[in-house]
């Protein structure tokens, strides 16, 4: 397994929820992180400054949007410059907006536009730019994705969000297929994880869905969060996805 001691971990989407949780278990790892976010600036400051005080480790945080291609280039160069070169990205941010899953006018052609820009191409875009500094890394790089149940059911937030999801998986799979050897791509597909965003789905349908899983149950953002070490730690783990969902998604 390779040690993440003294690595440099970019975590897009890091300022809560999951984010958060996965800066924490790299941290753990003893890796240097980066927390990106988009508004939060608070919450990605209190999560950088726990991580250093709590595990000894560099942390920092960095504004911007990654559904533009741009922002993507500018955060993994930022990271190179901090740390002096990239080892794991987690692409955890993603976009949605709940909404009538079967109405085809829910989200507006802005909205479809973003979500394909934020769930899709910023996967694409953050790879193309750390691509250089994760072949010439000892160990290689890690790129590993946040993906969803939704990107094998059509169920979840919206349609937008499903289709892209699922868009997303493939371009996982497309990806760890042609960037080897160096390269290794994976992603973890969670089912509702009950962070600040989660819980806007109500408690009514929180309470469906629990019960709608085998296990009764749902998943943790800290399991998700350790599937994405594991993932990053495996010399050999490439193109894999692991739905953690309690049994939502059969």
């Amino acid at each position: 397994m390779i040690s993440l001691r003294g690595k440099s971990v970019l975590i897009t989407g890091g300022s809560r929820g999951l984010g958060a949780a996965t800066a924490h278990a790299f941290a753990k790892e003893g890796a240097n992180i980066l927390v990106n976010y988009i508004s939060d600036e608070a919450s990605a400051t209190n999560v950088a400054a726990e991580i250093s005080d709590k595990y000894g480790v560099k942390a920092d945080t960095i504004q911007g949007d990654v559904g533009a291609e741009e922002n993507c280039v500018r955060i993994v160069n930022e990271c190179i410059a901090l740390f002096g070169g990239v080892d794991v990205i987690v692409s955890n941010a993603g976009w949605t907006k709940i909404s009538d899953f079967g109405d085809l006018n829910a989200l507006n052609e802005a909205e479809w536009d973003k979500c394909w820009a934020v769930n899709v191409k910023a996967n694409l875009h953050l790879l193309r730019a750390a691509s250089e500094s994760f072949n010439a890394n000892p160990d290689g790089g890690s790129f590993l994705i946040s993906s969803s149940a939704a990107a094998i059911t059509p169920s979840g937030s919206a349609m937008a969000y499903s289709v892209t999801k699922a868009a997303g998986l493939h371009l996982m799979r497309c990806l760890a297929r042609t960037q080897g050897p160096k390269i290794r791509v994976n992603a973890v597909l969670p089912g509702l994880l009950l962070t600040d965003w989660g819980n806007r789905f109500g408690a009514e349908k929180i309470e469906k869905m629990k019960e709608m899983a085998a296990l009764k149950d749902y998943p943790t953002v800290e399991e998700c969060a350790d599937a994405f070490v594991l993932m990053a730690k495996s010399r050999t783990m490439t193109g894999a996805s692991l739905k953690i969902d309690a049994g939502l998604v059969p």
